[in-house]
């Protein structure tokens, strides 16, 4: 087969990123990172663009997935991406796409006014590749290593979250009678707490006992963490929520064009509009 004479204008890569997990907790096959530990990271397409505008798409991870694919080709497996990258691989799309800029719109807390303001890509930060997955936690005669969750895992739970918030919306608008709304809230909220269950225990890597057996098996892991204590349980979701808030972006420090008040603000990628 001829090669195609446009190949030559076929799109570039703009950017390299170093992902925050350096390659750590993707599964085999997933990634195939570069020695110099950098991934080229290329524009959208045409076709990237469009499927981030299918609603269906965006709720179910999907387009998202594909655009991570298609704008970082050694991202063989996106939903196997930990979630310590994905703002980071976010962001650098972005910016290979559309430039450094960022557009805007936030609320002065101290005059109501809404303002428009324009940001740096750059000044959208986490702190995830400082933290040091290998620092057990230690409870009683356990030691408990935790892990990132994959973006699987971490959309289904977003997913599940999303749709049982909407049923008790729907519960507690409701003209049934009251006896069936707290049958229907039992329901719900016993869902809630499997889902809680099952999110802390994809955070967990491995346990180590004081007798040195290890223990990685998922369905022991989710064994243990739905029959522990419950000062060993808070433990570890006390220590899972310290790293999801560090994996964060940071809040945004503006100054209000109104009032001159300055305030942080919470910053959340929202892939909806977030790009275009």
């Amino acid at each position: 087969m001829n090669s195609n004479p446009l190949s030559q204008y076929f799109r570039q890569p703009a950017l390299h990123l170093k992902l925050p997990s350096n390659g750590k907790f993707w599964e085999p096959g997933s990634l195939e990172l570069p020695v110099t530990g950098e991934v080229p990271v290329y524009p959208m397409t045409a076709k990237d663009e469009i499927g981030l505008r299918t609603p269906d798409a965006l709720l179910n991870g999907s387009a998202t997935v594909e655009v991570i694919q298609s704008c970082i080709p050694s991202i063989i497996n996106a939903w196997k991406m930990p979630v310590c990258d994905l703002d980071a691989v976010l962001v650098a799309i972005r910016n290979a796409s559309y430039g450094d800029e960022l557009e805007f719109t936030s609320v002065c807390p101290s005059c109501r006014e809404s303002n428009e303001y324009t940001i740096s890509t750059h000044d959208i930060q986490n702190s995830a590749d400082k933290i040091n997955w290998e620092d057990p936690i230690v409870v009683g005669e356990l030691r408990v290593y935790l892990k990132p969750q994959t973006y699987l895992e971490y959309n289904k739970n977003s997913i599940e979250n999303f749709e049982e918030q909407r049923l008790i919306q729907l519960a507690a608008n409701s003209e049934l009678p009251e006896e069936e709304k707290v049958k229907q809230f039992y329901e719900i909220f016993k869902k809630l707490t499997d889902q809680t269950v099952k999110a802390l225990a994809s955070n967990i890597a491995r346990i180590e006992t004081s007798a040195g057996d290890i223990v990685n098996e998922p369905v022991f892991i989710n064994e243990f963490i739905e029959n522990a204590e419950r000062n060993m349980f808070n433990s570890i979701r006390e220590k899972v929520a310290s790293i999801r808030e560090t994996i964060q972006s940071k809040p945004l420090h503006i100054t209000c064009n109104e009032c001159n008040h300055e305030y942080n603000t919470p910053f959340q990628l929202e892939q909806s509009n977030f790009f275009g």
